[in-house]
């Protein structure tokens, strides 16, 4: 796994929790 891809797999969680968390999905 190259680290670029690990940063966005991170970024993309970080993006995804809260709008589940909130209830909203994009």
């Amino acid at each position: 796994m190259t680290p670029r891809l690990l940063i966005a797999a991170l970024g993309l969680l970080c993006f995804a929790l809260p709008a589940h968390a909130d209830g909203e999905v994009q």
